[in-house]
């Protein structure tokens, strides 16, 4: 078990955490306390300070199943965030099976293979964070269609283990990040691809007139995950600049 010198109350998990929002969520929650379970498909195994590194397949259930009992070998999980993901650059009328498939397995089915497993591993009273976006909640003409499909499933995901697993006081909310600074950033980078002129779209759909940081999407998460949110669950939290709300 860990000690609690560096004054952690457990483990948090994260997948996709090697890169963009995942890693900007990582250091967040090792601020906050957290030792994290960094796990994604590209990670090189191993432990540095607060961070457990781990290698994941989110299309094996067995993989996320291995995953989860590494990370409760580490000490009491209290809290689970998801911010795996991918995304195919193809327009709705352009968009192929391969694209369709593998977005819905990656995203949606894996982000279900990763609540299912930690459903029963969470102890009481702990978090779970799914990163959805914007494009589950509105429309784009130019691609990302798979995705946005991907992303809308993933809120209904999460409202439904929201309900199922209250009664243990285990919240479960969305991030819904919008576009993105960082041209990498997975989920909210996904809608800036789509924008063409980045930022002339940018003026004309946040209210806020810029793109979102890193920081601000994981600082998002640290809300969630924290007792400061301790009466939402259920909910889909934008972190967009007031996109959604034109």
């Amino acid at each position: 078990m860990l000690a609690k010198q560096d004054g952690s109350t457990g483990v948090a998990l994260v997948t996709g955490g090697t890169g963009g929002v995942g890693a900007a969520v990582v250091a967040r929650l090792v601020e906050d306390g957290y030792h994290v379970f960094a796990a994604g498909r590209s990670a090189e195994p191993g432990r540095d300070g607060s961070v457990t590194r781990h290698r994941i397949d989110v299309r094996d259930p067995a993989s996320v199943d291995a995953a989860i009992a590494a990370a409760c070998e580490l000490g009491p999980l209290r809290a689970v965030v998801t911010s795996h993901g991918v995304v195919f650059k193809t327009p709705p009328r352009t968009m192929t099976e391969e694209d369709l498939l593998t977005t819905l397995d990656v995203n949606l089915a894996g982000t279900a293979r990763v609540l299912r497993a930690a459903a029963d591993r969470i102890a009481d009273g702990g978090s779970i964070v799914t990163v959805s976006s914007v494009g589950g909640s509105r429309g784009w003409a130019s691609d990302g269609v798979a995705y946005g499909a991907s992303k809308a499933g993933i809120e209904a995901l999460t409202r439904y283990y929201a309900v199922a697993l209250a009664g243990r006081a285990v919240r479960v909310n969305s991030v819904v990040p919008g576009p993105l600074e960082h041209p990498m950033a997975g989920t909210g980078g996904a809608v800036r691809d789509s924008l063409g002129d980045f930022d002339a779209a940018i003026k004309a759909l946040i209210p806020l007139g810029r793109p979102l940081t890193l920081s601000e999407v994981a600082s998002a998460v640290g809300f969630l995950v924290s007792g400061h949110a301790s009466g939402i669950t259920g909910a889909a939290l934008p972190v967009e600049g007031g996109l959604l709300a034109k």
